[in-house]
């Protein structure tokens, strides 16, 4: 189990009660309702299909929430991929998802995510 300090790497529960004004219930619900987030899976149908317009699109929509929940490294790879997919659809729209990087770049996201995941459970169990 990972320490104190590497949690809040991931997920600043002081800082988003901050947001919230100290409501530890409306922080679980709304850590509640990105669990249940489907952008994660846009973004990959996305990149699927090429259309990195729609990537960005979703990186933008998942960078915001973990902005506003204080899932920080969540927050720094989404925002890095928002990038990286405005970018190809500006200057290379029909790069292909594995030889343009994207692929490796999405990989790095989903680990990411993965344990931001691990982290927002804990989070979600705790608070009472």
């Amino acid at each position: 189990m990972a320490n104190n300090a590497e949690r809040t790497t991931y997920v600043d529960v002081d800082g988003a009660l901050k947001r919230v004004m100290g409501n530890k219930k409306l922080y679980k619900r709304l850590l509640m309702s990105f669990t249940g987030d489907t952008n994660h899976e846009k973004l990959k149908e996305a990149l699927d299909g090429g259309s990195y317009t729609d990537a960005a699109s979703a990186a933008h929509a998942i960078k915001g929430v973990c902005a506003n929940l204080s899932i920080n490294e969540l927050y720094e790879k989404s925002k890095e991929l928002e990038m990286f997919f405005k970018d190809l659809a500006a200057n290379n729209p029909g790069a292909d998802p594995t030889s343009s990087g994207a692929m490796k770049l999405f990989e790095e996201f989903n680990q990411v995510r993965e344990i931001s995941m691990m982290y927002v459970e804990q989070v979600m169990n705790e608070i009472e």
